[in-house]
């Protein structure tokens, strides 16, 4: 009984991962959110990031709310609902390929701790239309002719 308990309180997570590079940093990376679906509140979650496509140095620019260890990054006070957004870097050429996320979870009203697996692919960004600057030319009087200056 006291397993199935535990697996009922167990957090579940939904993972995404996007191209970053350019847009977010300056390094390839993939930009990722872990969003915290069901479970019982966490004290702690620990997100360790492996696969092909990643950097050694793993983490590095991050939200607020996290703490880079290593390639391991620690958020406090996760519960239902809370999204955690994160950056991983990458090799070149990534997009398609699959970032694994080892998760430790730490219960906040106990001593449980879970363990859970999510794998993601690297998805392009979805593009969006260029942003053209606006332009409003400064005009003048100047004898009694409307001149515009460029």
């Amino acid at each position: 009984m006291r397993e199935e308990r535990d697996e009922r309180d167990a957090p579940e997570f939904s993972v995404s991962a996007v191209d970053a590079f350019t847009v977010d940093t300056e390094y390839f990376a993939a930009k990722l959110v872990l969003r915290m679906e069901r479970g019982q509140p966490l004290r702690s979650l620990t997100v360790t990031p492996s696969g092909d496509s990643v950097e050694n140095s793993g983490l590095r620019q991050l939200t607020v709310g996290g703490v880079a260890a290593g390639i391991e990054l620690t958020f406090d006070d996760v519960r239902h609902g809370r999204e955690l957004r994160f950056f991983v870097s990458t090799k070149d050429g990534y997009v398609g390929t699959t970032i694994d996320l080892e998760l430790i979870c730490h219960e906040r009203a106990g001593d449980r701790t879970w363990q859970r697996h999510y794998a993601c692919t690297i998805d392009q960004r979805p593009e969006t239309p260029p942003a053209w600057a606006t332009f409003v030319p400064l005009t003048s009087y100047c004898n009694g002719r409307l001149v515009v200056l460029w």
